[in-house]
């Protein structure tokens, strides 16, 4: 299982070696430096995080408490950076800082309020707050990617088809290719559908073919995929 801010070390240590850089030597291309590595070490947790959720990540246990763990501590650190910029900014840069925009960080804060414990959420939001900082992750929950009625929808129709194709196969005497295509057609559909409910996600990419994702590769793999036709063969 990869800890998040292990995969992020190349830019953590970019980001503080900027920092070390700056208060050896301060002036302003320094502390843009620090502001520049900064961004782009917080932005690119943020992303991860995001991804994350698209890949099916979240519906294990152990890695999502991983990872809220690791956004718990990137966020403390995101707290002390921006704290570090305030007090120079002004100086550096001739203006006073300009706090980030309404949604900075909202997935790593909602990670934490979802799978850290409830007074280690509640203090950090506090310290956002402190700082003047958006907190919409904590305060606003995530929505579910698809309800319950559409879930159990689709395990229905999913489980229908299989079964349909099961039947016709069965039962259906030297069928024409049109017939074959249409019983391979509904049996891949149905797998589909079926395999919405396993967590992850899926590539397929045969160089010179075809390249998909999601339910148009378990489609792609069971309507070209035969056991049967291969044993025989």
């Amino acid at each position: 299982m990869d800890n998040l801010e292990e995969k992020l070390s190349a830019k953590k240590a970019l980001f503080i070696s900027s920092v070390r850089k700056f208060l050896s030597s301060k002036n302003r291309d320094n502390f843009i430096d620090c502001m520049i590595n900064g961004t782009a070490y917080f932005n690119e947790a943020e992303k991860m995080v995001g991804n994350s959720k698209l890949q099916g990540k979240h519906n294990a246990g152990l890695w999502v408490t991983d990872l809220a763990e690791s956004c718990e501590a990137i966020l403390e650190s995101y707290l002390l950076h921006i704290e570090f910029i305030k007090s120079h900014h002004e100086d550096m840069m001739g203006e006073s800082y300009k706090k980030p925009n309404l949604h900075a960080l909202s997935s790593m804060q909602r990670m934490v309020k979802m799978y850290c414990q409830k007074e280690s959420s509640s203090h950090l939001r506090e310290r956002f707050l402190k700082a003047n900082l958006p907190t919409k992750g904590f305060d606003v929950a995530h929505r579910d990617d698809i309800d319950t009625a559409n879930k159990y929808i689709t395990l229905g129709i999913g489980s229908v088809l299989v079964i349909m194709s099961f039947a016709f196969a069965m039962f259906m005497d030297n069928p024409s290719y049109f017939k074959i295509f249409i019983i391979r057609s509904t049996f891949a559909v149905g797998c589909a559908a079926l395999a919405s409910f396993v967590p992850g996600w899926i590539n397929v990419n045969v160089k010179g073919y075809v390249k998909a994702g999601g339910a148009i590769a378990i489609i792609l793999i069971f309507y070209f995929f035969n056991p049967s036709a291969m044993l025989i063969g």
